[in-house]
């Protein structure tokens, strides 16, 4: 199951990459749902070679009403397909189409067996990068604002951007659940 994987955080460069994606608020114990929907509205999309990801804006236990968690549910392309992306969303309004830049990220990947592989993340992955952002003093400053779960065939790739480029990710319209964070640009 992978239960026994060492947690190994390294520091990362995440490569340029389009996302067509939507907006989710709610408990992210419920997104799953919300995945299954994406995925049977991409039906007709014209490109195979993509990843599902998830940002997440939120620390539930930090909100007073974890329904208002905010998070971007979607899929990443090669910037290649930019066009195709493009046309895509221009046919299917529910989704956007935007692109990030070369981010740099602390971040764990994490086998993939089945559902069980998601809740240990949250109890063995998400812990390690923070005990690693708090010793290194990175959370400082706003200098991680969203956490970023890659979804691959075999591995989860847990994600906490930094530097330079974060703003990019930085896009949900929903605001801060929590008076005095700041909103995204």
């Amino acid at each position: 199951m992978g239960f026994h994987t060492k947690i190994v955080v390294e520091e990362v460069v995440l490569p340029e990459r389009g996302m067509i994606y939507k907006e989710y608020v709610g408990e992210y114990k419920d997104i799953s749902s919300a995945f299954k929907d994406f995925e049977q509205d991409l039906i007709d999309l014209q490109i195979e070679d993509y990843f599902y990801f998830g940002i997440f804006y939120d620390n539930p236990p930090l909100l007073e009403d974890p329904k208002k968690s905010r998070a971007v549910i979607g899929i990443m392309v090669d910037t290649k397909y930019r066009n195709q992306a493009i046309t895509y969303t221009i046919r299917n309004p529910v989704f956007t189409y935007k692109e990030h830049n070369e981010l740099t990220a602390i971040s764990v990947t994490f086998p993939y067996r089945n559902i069980l592989s998601l809740a240990w993340i949250v109890y063995r992955v998400y812990p390690a990068l923070v005990q690693y952002g708090e010793k290194y003093k990175m959370f400082s400053d706003g200098n991680i604002a969203c956490s970023l779960e890659l979804y691959y065939k075999d591995a989860i790739q847990v994600a906490f951007p930094y530097g330079r480029y974060v703003k990019d990710l930085l896009f949900i319209s929903v605001p801060s659940p929590r008076p005095g964070i700041p909103e995204p640009i």
